[in-house]
C-alpha cells in the first residue's frame, strides 16, 4: 500500500506543475470535451495494466487516429463518460458546464446533505442536478443570479479552479504511514501499549500475552488494532500463566478517546476469514403446476490460505435438486483498512481480488431463491466487521470473470460528505443469456473514536433481453441481448457526532461501463444490422476482446463485407456432432458452445485454440467429452479454465505453457489423459499451482499432471481409490503429500522425478505400489508404510516404488506382517531399516541395491526371507536373522560383498538357487 500511496503522490506532484502547461496550451477560448477528458485522465491518473484491458469504442464519431482517443477510452475505463453505446461522443464540441460537473464528480463522489435543495433555477431540465449543486457548492462555478448556464463552455480558467480543487481532495486523503499518531484520553483510562502482544475477537474479547495490563472488572481501557485505538470496558478479567483475558464491551466506554491526530493502515488477516460451510433453502418451480418442493443449497467446496502469498481463495458449489447447476469461486488478497482521523476518512481496500461464476439454470422460475449467498467473514478486532457476499437473480445461464482491487469508504472534510470508490480492472468478460445479475458484494460496518458507519461495494454484470416477434414476413423473432459490467458502493456514516445520513452510488451502469455487449439474432443467426429496422446503434465486434456470443454459429454475419467474418471451423460427424478445429475469435473470455450451426459440439481439436495470446477464461460447455492434443497450448494470458462436466479425456499439453494458469478443478468423469515423451501431460509447463478434484472422483487419470512442474498444492477427495501411472511426474515443485485413507493403489511412476517432495503421508488403506512410484524424489528422507500394503511392482530398469529417491529412514506401522516384493529395490540411500515383531517375511527383491544398507536385525517371528531379498547391498556388513528362520530364497543376500560373517540359525530347513544366480549367499563377502 505504501508504494502505491507514493506513487499518488508523486503523480499529484507532477501534475501541479503539468496541468498549467496544458491548460495554457489550449486556446484562450473554449475547452474542448475531449480536451476536458484528457486532462479527467491525468488528474486522477487513470491508467490501465496494458493496452489489452482498454475498453471498446463505443462512440459513434471518434476512431483511433484522432487526437486524446485513448484518453477517452481511458475515461470509459474509469466509469467517467456516460453516454449510450453507438451515439456519438462529440469530442470537438466545447465542454459545457454541466458536462464539467458531471464527469468531475463521477470521479470524486461528494454527496448533497440529506433534504439538501437546489440553488439554481434549471434544477428540474437538466440531466445530473446533483453534481450541479456539488459544483455550485464547491466554488467550481458561479452562479449568473440563479441561472448555472449548464449548456455554457467551461473556460480555460474555470478548468483550473475544478481541477485544483480535485488534486487538493486527492492529496488530503494520501495516508501517510509514518505519521506521528497521538492521542488523548480521559482521565483514568488505561492505555496498553501497542507493542503489547494483544489480539481483540469478534465480541470484544482481548486476549494479552507476555504483558499484564492491571486491569479489573469495571476498568476503561484502550488497547489497538493496527494504529487505531479502541476503548472497551471491561467486564470480566482472567488470567492464564502469561496469558491475560478480558472480557469486554464497547457499552460504557463512550468518550475514552477525547481526540486524537492519527493516520495509517491496519492490514486485515485475511487467514482468519470464517468461511460459511452450507446453507439449504427450500424452492419451488413456479413454472411447473403442482411442483413438488426441492432442496437448493449452497455448500463449500474448498477453502484455502496460501501463507507464503497470503492469498485467500474460496468456492462453493450451487445444487438443486441434488444436482451441481453452479459454481462461485474467490480470491483475495492484500485487504486492509486506512483511516485519517484529520478529515474523517474510513476506506477498506481490497488489492487483489478475482471472482469466477458459472451458473447453468433458470433460477427466476423459483420461489425462495435467496438474491443473495453469504460466503463468509472477517473481524477487524474492535473495530468492525466485513462480510463478503454474492448477490445473484439469473433467469438463464451465466459465465463471469472478474479480476482487479477495490477501495471503498467514506470522507468528511470542511462539511462535506464524500463516498470514496475505486474500482481497478485487471480483466473481466461476461457470457450469458436472457435476463441476469450476479456479482460480488463486500462490506463492513466501522467503527473509531471520530465516526462510524456502514460500507458496501458491488461488483458484477447484468444482462437483459429484449424480444420482437411478427406474425409473417422474415425474420419471425428479433432478439438483442445487451450485457454490461456493474458496480455500485454505499456508504453511511456518522463523523465528529453529525450524522451523514445514507447514501448510495452507481459507479457503472448501462450508459457508462467498460465492458458492454451488444448481439443481435434474428431467427437464432447473428447478425449486425435488423432486417425488421430495428433501431441497433450498437453491436459487439467479432472483433472485440468481449465478443463470446452466448449462441453458437460459425460465421458472423458482419454486414460491412460481402463474406462473413468467421469465427468457428469446425468438422462434423455421422452422428451430428462437431469438433472444434480452430477458433479465430479474439474475445478475452470464451465460452465453448454446447452447439454450433446446430451440430453439438463433443471435442475440442488438436491446437483449436494453440498460441492465442488474448484468451484470458475458458468455460467449456459439458457437451465436450473430449480436449485433444495441444488444444491450448501456449495461451499464455489463459487464467481460468472451467472444464465440462462430462470431460472423459485429456491430450498431451492441452493446457500445455499456459504459464498464467494457477489452478484447476479436475471433473469427476475424467478418466483418461494422453502423453508424448517430448511434451508430457496434459499440464506440462502450465502454470498451475493448485489442483483440486470434484467431489465423487474415483481416480487420478494416467499421465494427468506429467510435467506440471509448478503445482504445489493436491486438494484430493475422500472418494479418490486410484492414483494412476505417472500422474504426477515431474512435478518439482510438490513438497507436500497427504494421501487420503481411500486410495488402495499408486501405480507406476505416479510421482516420479519430484524432485522437492520431502513429506509424504500415505494411505492407511494403501494396497499397491507401483515401480518408481516415488523414484527420484531426492528430498524425501523418510516415510512410514502402511500395514495394509500387500503388493510393490518393479521393472528392470526402472527398479522398485522407491529406487533412486533420498530415502534413509524406513517405518512400518504397527502391526505389518511383511515387507512386500520389490518395496525397497533400488532404494539406494537407505540406512535404518526397524523390523517390527510381528512381521513374517520378507519378500523378493525387497532391499535389493540398498547400496547404503549396512545392518539389518531380522526380528524372530520372520520365517522366511524371499529370493533376492537384500542382492546387491554392497555396505551390509551386519546381518543378525531370526531365529525362527525357515527358509531363504537363491540370492537372499547375493553380492554382498562386505558380508564376510553371519550365523545360520538352527530353524533354517530350506534355501533355494537358480541356475544362474545360485545360492543366497552367492557373489557375498
Amino acid at each position: 500500500m505504501k508504494k502505491r500511496l507514493i506513487i499518488i503522490a508523486l503523480a499529484l506532484t507532477m501534475l501541479c506543475a503539468a496541468v498549467p502547461a496544458g491548460i495554457n496550451a489550449f486556446a484562450a477560448g473554449d475547452v474542448t470535451r475531449a480536451e476536458w477528458v484528457s486532462q479527467l485522465v491525468a488528474t486522477f491518473d487513470m491508467t490501465v495494466e496494458n493496452d489489452d484491458n482498454m475498453p471498446d469504442n463505443y462512440f459513434s464519431d471518434i476512431s483511433e487516429d484522432m487526437p486524446y482517443y485513448r484518453d477517452i477510452l481511458l475515461a470509459v475505463e474509469f466509469g467517467v463518460i456516460n453516454i449510450e453505446a453507438g451515439e456519438p461522443f462529440y469530442p470537438d464540441e466545447p465542454a459545457t458546464r454541466e458536462f464539467a460537473a458531471q464527469t468531475l464528480n463521477s470521479c470524486l463522489l461528494f454527496q448533497l446533505d440529506e433534504g439538501e435543495g437546489y440553488t439554481f433555477s434549471e434544477s428540474g431540465s437538466v440531466t445530473y442536478p446533483d453534481d450541479i449543486q456539488v459544483a455550485i457548492n464547491r466554488g467550481w462555478f458561479k452562479l449568473s443570479g440563479n441561472n448555472f448556464m449548464p449548456e455554457q463552455a467551461v473556460t480555460t480558467a474555470e478548468m483550473t479552479t475544478m481541477l485544483s480543487d480535485a488534486k487538493a481532495v486527492l492529496a488530503s486523503e494520501v495516508i501517510d504511514e509514518n505519521h506521528q499518531n497521538t492521542f488523548e484520553f480521559a482521565p483514568g483510562v488505561i492505555e496498553i501499549p501497542q507493542t503489547a502482544n494483544t489480539s481483540i475477537a469478534a465480541d470484544n474479547t482481548v486476549t494479552i500475552t507476555d504483558y499484564d495490563p492491571k486491569i479489573k472488572a469495571g476498568d476503561i481501557f484502550v488497547v489497538y488494532t493496527g494504529d487505531l485505538p479502541v476503548a472497551l470496558k471491561a467486564t470480566n478479567v482472567t488470567t492464564d500463566g502469561n496469558t491475560t483475558i478480558i472480557s469486554a464491551a464497547s457499552e460504557g466506554a463512550e468518550g475514552a478517546i477525547v481526540s486524537g491526530d492519527a493516520e495509517g493502515v491496519i492490514d486485515l488477516d485475511l487467514e482468519n476469514f470464517e468461511f460459511d460451510e452450507t446453507e439449504t433453502y427450500s424452492v419451488v418451480d413456479t413454472s411447473r403446476a403442482n411442483a413438488a418442493a426441492e432442496e437448493f443449497t449452497v455448500e463449500a467446496a474448498g477453502i484455502s490460505w496460501d501463507k507464503k502469498t497470503e492469498t485467500l481463495t474460496g468456492s462453493k458449489k450451487i445444487k438443486l435438486g441434488g444436482s451441481t447447476v453452479g459454481s462461485i469461486t474467490f480470491v483475495m488478497k492484500g485487504m486492509h483498512l486506512e483511516f485519517k482521523a484529520s478529515i474523517g476518512e474510513i476506506v477498506i481496500v481490497s488489492d487483489d481480488t478475482k471472482i469466477t461464476t458459472n451458473i447453468k439454470v433458470d433460477l427466476g422460475d423459483y420461489a425462495g431463491i435467496p438474491k443473495s449467498l453469504v460466503l463468509g467473514n472477517i473481524n477487524i478486532g474492535g473495530v468492525g466487521n466485513i462480510s463478503l457476499s454474492m448477490e445473484y437473480n439469473i433467469e438463464g445461464e451465466l459465465t463471469y470473470n472478474w479480476n482487479g482491487s477495490t477501495r471503498t469508504g467514506f470522507s468528511f472534510e470542511d462539511g462535506y460528505f464524500r463516498v470514496i470508490a475505486d474500482f481497478y480492472k485487471k480483466n473481466a468478460d461476461l457470457n450469458g443469456s436472457a435476463e441476469l445479475k450476479a456479482g460480488l458484494r463486500l462490506s463492513a460496518s466501522v467503527k473509531s473514536w471520530f465516526g462510524s458507519g456502514g460500507i458496501y461495494a458491488s461488483i458484477g454484470v447484468k444482462m437483459r433481453a429484449e424480444f420482437h416477434s411478427y406474425d409473417s414476413g422474415s425474420p419471425q423473432l428479433c432478439v438483442t441481448t445487451k450485457g454490461y459490467m456493474y458496480a455500485e458502493v454505499g456508504a453511511s456514516a456518522t463523523i465528529f457526532g453529525q450524522n451523514c445520513g445514507s447514501k448510495t452510488k452507481d459507479i457503472y451502469n448501462e450508459y457508462n461501463s467498460p465492458i458492454r455487449v451488444v448481439y443481435h439474432y434474428e431467427d437464432g443467426k447473428l447478425v449486425t444490422s435488423c432486417a425488421r429496422g430495428l433501431d441497433l446503434k450498437y453491436t459487439t465486434s467479432p472483433w472485440s476482446k468481449y465478443f463470446n456470443p452466448y449462441y453458437g454459429q460459425g460465421s458472423y454475419g458482419d454486414g460491412g463485407s460481402a463474406e462473413p467474418v468467421v469465427i468457428w471451423e469446425y468438422s462434423t460427424d455421422n452422428d451430428g456432432n462437431a469438433t472444434i478445429t480452430k477458433y479465430r475469435g479474439n474475445a478475452s473470455a470464451v465460452v465453448i458452445p454446447e452447439k454450433i450451426d446446430g451440430y453439438t459440439v463433443i471435442r475440442i481439436g488438436d491446437s483449436a485454440f494453440e498460441g492465442n495470446d488474448t484468451i484470458r477464461t475458458i468455460s467449456v460447455s459439458d457437451t465436450v467429452t473430449q480436449i485433444n492434443r495441444k488444444a491450448f497450448r501456449n495461451c499464455s494470458k489463459l487464467n481460468y479454465v472451467k472444464l465440462s462436466n462430462t470431460l472423459d479425456n485429456l491430450g498431451y499439453q492441452a493446457f500445455g505453457n499456459c504459464t498464467s494458469l494457477s489452478e484447476i478443478e479436475i471433473p469427476k468423469t475424467l478418466t483418461s489423459a494422453s502423453y508424448d515423451a517430448n511434451y508430457r501431460g496434459p499440464f506440462s509447463g502450465s502454470g498451475i499451482k493448485k489442483v483440486t478434484f470434484e467431489e465423487g472422483s474415483t481416480q487420478v487419470a494416467p499421465y494427468l499432471f506429467y510435467g506440471a512442474e509448478n503445482l504445489e498444492k493436491i486438494n484430493f477427495v475422500d472418494t479418490i481409490l486410484c492414483i494412476n501411472t505417472r500422474a504426477f511426474e515431474d512435478c518439482i515443485s510438490l513438497k507436500f503429500l497427504d494421501i487420503p485413507d481411500t486410495i488402495t493403489d499408486i501405480n507406476d511412476r505416479a510421482f516420479r522425478n519430484c524432485a522437492n517432495l520431502s513429506d509424504v503421508t500415505l494411505s492407511k488403506s494403501l494396497n499397491h505400489l507401483g515401480f518408481q512410484a516415488f523414484g527420484n524424489c531426492t528430498a524425501l528422507l523418510e516415510i512410514e508404510i502402511p500395514k495394509s500394503l500387500t503388493s510393490a511392482s518393479y521393472d528392470a530398469w526402472y527398479r522398485g516404488p522407491f529406487a533412486g529417491s533420498g530415502l534413509k529412514t524406513v517405518i512400518f506401522e504397527e502391526g505389518t506382517i511383511q515387507v512386500v516384493s520389490n518395496l525397497f529395490y533400488g532404494a539406494e540411500k537407505l540406512e535404518n531399516i526397524t523390523l517390527l515383531d510381528t512381521m513374517t517375511s520378507i519378500g523378493t527383491r525387497a532391499f535389493e541395491e540398498c547400496t547404503s544398507l549396512k545392518s539389518i536385525n531380522v526380528p524372530d517371528t520372520v520365517t522366511r526371507i524371499q529370493d533376492i531379498a537384500f542382492k546387491n547391498c554392497a555396505s551390509l556388513n551386519n546381518v543378525k536373522l531370526s531365529n525362527s528362520l525357515d527358509s531363504i530364497g537363491y540370492q537372499a543376500f547375493g553380492n554382498c560383498p562386505v558380508l564376510a560373517e553371519i550365523e545360520i540359525p538352527k530353524s533354517l530347513t530350506s534355501a533355494s538357487y537358480d541356475a544362474w544366480y545360485r545360492g543366497p549367499f552367492a557373489g557375498s563377502g
